[in-house]
């Protein structure tokens, strides 16, 4: 993997600010296959994880893999779904097609009960802490998308194409998935977002009694 000069010049802050689910995607991404590629090997490797557990497992689909992924997906829902009531998901389905990738999150189920084991006090918190591990790669990674002018949403299929994925990608039995991340270029730009007051949500405390 390349340096991290290749992604020195993000403005990280900015795009906190600017990150909004988008849908409206096609695959002409302007960074190069291995910028892109790269950017997701930075931020597995540093994403931060429960005592460097390091559990969450990644597969990243493009091109003709990609295309499949969601052929397969709207196969499996158009078995659950009434003919009749499916035009809304073939178009959403539609739209993750024609973005560039879909990288797949997993946690590894055999590295989280081998903590479990090694650490029984804390055993029932470990299956949540791995979550939150990979919440946080999965913000790394949308943060990094959008500095770099991709768009990015975030899907939950799982569990019903569970058996598809480990069919088709390979993923063993023992890794959970949590996520399917589709990333494009975007065609429109982000909708207002509804913000809560911070009153509400944010407290700041330097004193006490």
């Amino acid at each position: 993997m390349d340096n991290y000069e290749q992604f020195s010049k993000m403005n990280v802050i900015e795009s906190i600010a600017t990150r909004r689910s988008l849908y409206e995607l096609d695959h002409k991404i302007k960074i190069t296959p291995k910028q892109f590629r790269d950017f997701i090997a930075l931020a597995q490797t540093n994403a931060p994880s429960p005592v460097n557990s390091q559990s969450t497992r990644i597969i990243v689909l493009t091109d003709a893999a990609h295309q499949k992924h969601w052929d397969e997906v709207e196969k499996i829902l158009a078995n659950i779904i009434p003919s009749e009531k499916f035009a809304p998901t073939a178009t959403k389905l539609a739209k993750f097609r024609a973005a560039y990738a879909t990288i797949l999150l997993f946690e590894d189920g055999n590295v989280v009960n081998d903590l479990q084991n090694k650490y029984p006090l804390y055993a029932t918190k470990y299956p949540d802490w791995a979550h939150q591990a990979n919440a946080m790669l999965q913000y790394a990674l949308w943060v990094g998308f959008e500095s770099m002018g991709l768009g990015v949403s975030i899907q939950h299929y799982n569990p019903l194409i569970d058996e598809m994925v480990q069919q088709n990608w390979g993923a063993p039995a023992t890794w959970q998935l949590i996520t399917e991340m589709v990333v494009g270029n975007p065609l429109v730009p982000a909708k207002e977002k509804m913000i809560l007051p911070l009153t509400e949500r944010l407290q700041f405390i330097d004193t006490i009694e």
